[in-house]
Order: C-alpha cells, then structure tokens, then sequence
C-alpha cells in the first residue's frame, strides 16, 4: 500500500497530524485481527473433531503485506514531521503490532501442528485455551474500536480503555490459573511445552495490547 504526496499532504495541513495515520493503522488493526481470529479459531482444533484446514504460507504472505503496510506508514510518519503530534508513539504502537502478528502466526503454526500430529490434548484444557484466546480477541477487537472512535469520539475512546485494563486482569488471572491446569496434564513433557507455550504467546498479545491501550491514551489526550 503506498501513501501518496497528497495524503501527506493532507496529513501537514491537519491540526494535528493524526487522521490520516489513523485510518492507515486500523487497515492494519483489520489484517492482523484477521490472523487473531485464525488462532482463536485453530485452539477448538485441538480438542474437537472439528476439520481444520489452514495454509501456513498464506498467513506468512499475509504477514509480509502488513509488514510493507507498517514500513509505508514508518515512512508516511517521518515525512510529516514536525507537523504531526505523538510521531513516536505512533511508532511504538506500530512496533507492538508487529509483534502481536508475528506472534499470531506462531500460535497458528503451533496448533495446526499439534492438529496434524493428533496429539490428545485434554477437553478441559483445550476450552480454557480456547475461552483465553477468545477473550484475548475481544481484547484486540476492543483496541481497534478505540482507534476508529478516538478522533470524533474520543470520550468513548478513553471508556474503552478501562474496559481493556479489566480484560487485562482477568486474561491475566485466568492465564495463571490454565498453567497450573497445562502442568497437570498427564501428557510428556514435549506436549505441555507446547501448550504452555501457545498459552505464553496469548498471555504476551494481552499484555503488547494493554501497553497500546497506554500509548493511545497519550494520543487522545493530546486530541480532547
């Protein structure tokens, strides 16, 4: 996606700089939500008999087209300064992103392995990653209505904040509850890694997303 002169422009006559990277970055909040709700979906793989078909390399291709996005909006971003407010919280926002994606595709990849090894994984175990995954989404989903909202409503915006601090708490207190439940398992060593490690890799998502919801917070105070 590349960013012309005429929204840079656009970009340099508004007050504050911020519209246009805005709805550059919820484009980028819709792509990577798209490979958050493939893990989500790819958690029921492992304890149901649902069918699960998912390609690997289309999610990495899908990973390479947010990661031109990001750099075009790195660039976007630099051109319009000094013009532009909160240039690097933008940024640090940006970067956490990157690493919510990647993170998405490596619990994907994990789950569509212990899929396709037919690992039996306990049904207990398998709905509490599920319910955590679930709520690490509504999390995700929340942040990026934060984004659309934050300019013409940013009131509400700030409401949606807090909402993201109580999901943090209880993504945080169920996550420690489900690795006691992952170390209980009877299962070898190599298959309570795994889960362990796809339940990390949820937990960190909830944690990269309360650290966005700060810096978006400086963003929409700097607005209202």
């Amino acid at each position: 996606m590349d960013i012309s002169n005429k929204d840079l422009a656009l970009s340099i006559k508004s007050p504050l700089g911020n519209e246009k990277v805005i709805n550059f970055i919820y484009a980028q909040l819709n792509q990577i939500y798209d490979l958050l709700e493939i893990s989500f979906q790819m958690t029921y793989s492992i304890y149901s008999v649902k069918k699960v078909d998912i390609n690997i390399n289309k999610l990495v291709e899908s990973k390479d087209r947010i990661d031109e996005l990001r750099k075009d909006i790195i660039s976007y971003i630099s051109k319009a300064s000094p013009a532009m407010l909160n240039k690097e919280d933008w940024i640090r926002i940006l970067t956490k992103l990157n690493g919510i994606a990647d993170k998405s595709i490596g619990i994907t990849y994990r789950l569509s392995e212990v899929y396709h090894r037919k690992w039996n994984i306990p049904k207990d175990v398998g709905i509490l990653l599920s319910d955590l995954a679930g709520k690490v989404l509504n999390s995700f989903k929340t942040f990026r209505e934060i984004v659309l909202q934050m300019t013409h409503a940013p009131d509400k915006a700030l409401e949606k904040c807090l909402t993201i601090d109580k999901l943090e708490k209880i993504i945080d207190k169920q996550y420690r509850e489900m690795s006691f439940k992952i170390l209980e398992m009877k299962r070898s060593f190599d298959k309570k890694y795994v889960i362990k490690e796809i339940a990390d890799m949820f937990e960190e998502i909830s944690d990269t997303i309360q650290d966005m919801t700060d810096d978006i917070r400086i963003i929409i105070l700097n607005i209202i």
